[in-house]
């Protein structure tokens, strides 16, 4: 995935390493006014806008940054996968069984991989979703050319699906590896506390921490 453009890195990179409301916020504004002076050739600035709308649940205006993004390059499969993501949110289960089904041949794209996992997932693929993830972990730590931020965030994914499965000390396992790989990623442990906090009440599966947890934001590379 082409990396934000320098205006934008500082709230990009903020925002995925806090997953903090505000910044998130800062990540939308500091795209938005990347766009407003250049459309042409910045489609990671629409990938930034698009994740960011993600977060905040504006799902709509999400899908239709998405949609430029796509159409400024059809063929790249990272972003056909965003797009098919936003569909998802959306609802629109048609038109994401369409657009992931296309993916096939990219299955195994560190671009893709995750945001195919939450369509198994989503559609009851649990143990598919799983080996995706996996798959694509593993390959991220292999990568030399991957920062640890990067590498951490596939060990949040897998995190992310054993704690909406139940299945604790798995979570528990991936994300103090992630955090292992890279101490400044708080947002490890955001999904993590909240699921002990609801454990208590016997609500594990269904905490406000798992339903919220960050998207498939896939750091720049």
């Amino acid at each position: 995935m082409p990396a934000t453009g320098p205006s934008c890195a500082p709230a990009s990179a903020r925002a995925r390493e806090t997953g903090d409301y505000d910044d998130v916020v800062r990540a939308e504004e500091a795209a938005r006014s990347s766009l407003a002076l250049r459309t042409v050739h910045n489609a990671s600035t629409y990938l930034l806008l698009s994740a960011s709308l993600l977060e905040q649940h504006r799902f709509r205006e999400a899908n239709e940054a998405a949609r430029l993004l796509f159409e400024s390059d059809p063929e790249n499969p990272a972003y056909r996968a965003h797009w098919g993501e936003t569909q998802l949110e959306l609802g629109d289960y048609d038109a994401a069984r369409v657009t992931f089904g296309s993916l096939e041949p990219a299955r195994n794209s560190l671009d893709v991989a995750p945001r195919l996992a939450r369509w198994e997932e989503i559609v009851g693929r649990t143990g598919q979703a799983r080996l995706l993830l996996e798959a694509a972990r593993d390959q991220a730590v292999k990568r030399s050319d991957l920062s640890r931020e990067q590498v951490a965030w596939f060990h949040l994914r897998v995190g992310d699906l054993e704690l909406r499965n139940g299945r604790l000390k798995q979570a528990e396992k991936a994300f103090r590896t992630g955090l292992e790989v890279n101490l400044g990623t708080t947002a490890c442990w955001r999904p993590w506390h909240g699921s002990k906090r609801h454990a208590k009440d016997g609500n594990r599966r269904s905490s406000t921490a798992t339903r919220q947890s960050p998207r498939c934001s896939i750091p720049a590379r």
